[in-house]
């Protein structure tokens, strides 16, 4: 499970309580959070950049929808609505 602009992770970390860290990684631009991401998950698979890989399945924490002005949010949408298959 990819958590695309994971902050400090709690989406994440949920998942990985239900699936296995092994199974999920976290996607931030942000370092500062993912510091934090690490500091209390270590075992996640976190990484700092944007999500312009594949995985099978994606969740938004909601940073593009609570600003959908922002700079890149289209881009963002755009890019999840590319992995994400279909339902």
């Amino acid at each position: 499970m990819l958590d695309v602009a994971c902050g400090t992770g709690i989406v994440a970390r949920v998942a990985a309580e239900r699936a296995g860290a092994a199974q999920v990684t976290g996607v931030d631009l942000n370092e500062a959070m993912l510091t934090v991401a690490r500091r209390v998950r270590a075992d996640i698979d976190w990484r700092h950049g944007d999500a312009a890989a594949r995985w099978p399945v994606v969740s938004r924490s909601g940073s593009a929808e609570m600003f959908p002005a922002a700079p890149g949010s289209a881009l963002t949408s755009a890019r999840v609505r590319a992995v994400v298959p279909p339902s």
